[in-house]
């Protein structure tokens, strides 16, 4: 496979794998974004791959502030997730992070205010623990210098394990990341690209067709993105290059031809002339 692209990506360099990479099929690789419209099920089914909502917590249910007497006023901590898709294969991406108050060094706007808020996200692996390990949460913030006491948590946080609607049928944790790789190839026969990702689900009728509207980036440069950092697994148990090439050819293959009857008689050793007559 030949890929022609503005960048190297950590899979190209599994090409000698093999030997010499043949220069067919040709990839022309172009960092972009679509709109595909989907039905319903498969709606649901990308629905279903964010295994936690986005969380940016700031009122509880009743639109309070959340409040402590202990420590008045409670920062969030929040949650962004994204879907990143290498064909066939989705990959659940949970970024867990929270605003700390550190001595402001910003020479203009140190007389305004002499401390700022600066968002800190957690390590890939702690991201991991937080949303999977109950109670975890308690020692892992004090890594970070601050006291898990000052901040509100989703409830993906606190109950870790608690079974949301899109689980009903199962008992295992929310987070356990066997779950959260989905093999899902019609997703990337639809979008017509096999690398993907996105940060939202699909919410809202598109029309009265009941058809759907997902945005997704493609092509991007995986090796820039937070991928290896939750599956570095990848690298020594998918032979990433092969998959993609085997993709490519496959989208370009010519679809195989029926033959005629007349082709199939004399494929057969049959004289078209001698070997009937009409009756």
């Amino acid at each position: 496979m030949k890929i022609i692209s503005k960048f190297q990506d950590f899979y190209e360099f599994d090409c000698y794998r093999y030997g010499e990479p043949s220069m067919t099929p040709s990839w022309h690789r172009v960092e972009g974004q679509k709109e595909i419209i989907v039905d319903s099920n498969i709606a649901e089914k990308i629905n279903s791959l964010f295994i936690c909502k986005n969380h940016s917590i700031r009122f509880d249910y009743k639109g309070r502030y959340h409040y402590s007497r202990r420590n008045g006023f409670l920062e969030p901590v929040n949650i962004e997730s994204q879907i990143i898709g290498i064909y066939p294969y989705t990959y659940y991406i949970p970024k867990v992070y929270f605003n700390k108050t550190i001595e402001n060094d910003d020479p203009n706007t140190i007389n305004i205010s002499k401390t700022k808020k600066v968002q800190i996200y957690l390590s890939a692996q702690d991201s991991l623990d937080i949303l999977s390990i109950k109670d975890s949460f308690k020692d892992i913030m004090s890594k970070y210098g601050v006291s898990y006491k000052d901040f509100c948590y989703p409830e993906d946080i606190v109950n870790p394990i608690k079974r949301n609607w899109w689980n009903k049928n199962t008992n295992k944790e929310v987070c356990n990341k066997d779950k959260m790789i989905t093999e899902f190839p019609e997703l990337f026969d639809i979008v017509g690209e096999p690398i993907i990702s996105f940060n939202n689900g699909i919410e809202g009728i598109f029309n009265r067709w009941k058809k759907y509207v997902l945005k997704v980036n493609i092509n991007e440069n995986l090796s820039k993105t937070d991928l290896l950092s939750y599956y570095p697994e990848i690298i020594t148990e998918r032979d990433v290059y092969t998959e993609l090439e085997n993709y490519l050819i496959s989208r370009h293959q010519e679809p195989i031809s029926e033959p005629d009857n007349k082709t199939k008689i004399t494929s057969h050793g049959f004289d078209l002339k001698t070997s009937f007559r009409n009756m």
